[in-house]
């Protein structure tokens, strides 16, 4: 789930979807650390990317808010929120 996280994160990203994106990547953090789920080496740049871009796009305030918001939601509410987007219906939390 981690890596599905990190991916519509980038997603958002390249939309410019910014905070939406830092609470994905909160939400992939909280995710990793809960089940100690390592980051491939592969992926570690791409995901340093994303992060640097999205740090320097929001102010930093706003950036460590989503980040927050992310980090402070469950399973349940990080997959609602990840798929809320492409499934209508679904409660975000």
């Amino acid at each position: 789930m981690a890596d599905s996280l990190w991916g519509l994160a980038a997603a958002a990203a390249g939309e410019g979807r910014l905070v939406r994106s830092a609470r994905l990547l909160g939400a992939e953090e909280a995710f990793r650390r809960e089940g100690r789920v390592p980051f491939r080496i592969a992926a570690a740049e791409r995901h340093d990317t994303v992060l640097s871009d999205l740090r320097r796009g929001l102010e930093g305030a706003a950036f460590a808010a989503a980040w927050r918001e992310g980090l402070a939601m469950g399973r349940e509410d990080a997959l609602a929120y990840a798929l809320a987007d492409h499934m209508p219906g679904v409660a975000t939390g």
